[in-house]
């Protein structure tokens, strides 16, 4: 019985230790990924709202086809995806305006690949 009693608090403990250590990001819808991804451009660069419409809807459909590449295991179209976003973007865009756009981009990608908590172990002098 103690035995039985001890394996059930290990399994318990083993699960909530996994559980723990899943990341907790939340999952937003596209178009509400579209809009607060052209929200914080805006605030970067001006834009007019008929274009901040046409980006709305060119995130939305990337961040859409995005979803169902993660969905099916297929992320190696991922890069492709987001330089046809690009590409996309630059219609919109006068070159100075892009670039300020690719210089956002990249670093809400830093942001995003950067570990949050600063946790982990403290590196060797």
């Amino acid at each position: 019985m103690k035995r039985i009693n001890l394996l059930i608090i290990i399994a318990l403990i083993s699960t909530a230790a996994i559980k723990a250590q899943q990341p907790n990001r939340p999952t937003f819808d596209p178009k509400e990924r579209a809009v607060q991804t052209v929200n914080e451009l805006a605030k970067q660069i001006t834009i007019t709202p008929a274009i901040q419409d046409s980006l709305k809807t060119t995130f939305i459909n990337f961040f859409t086809e995005m979803r169902k590449a993660r969905e099916s295991g297929s992320r190696h179209d991922m890069q492709k995806m987001e330089s046809v976003r690009d590409l996309n973007v630059k219609k919109f865009l006068t070159d100075e305006q892009f670039k300020a756009y690719q210089k956002f981009m990249e670093e809400k990608r830093t942001r995003r690949n950067r570990p949050e908590g600063g946790g982990g172990m403290p590196e060797r002098p």
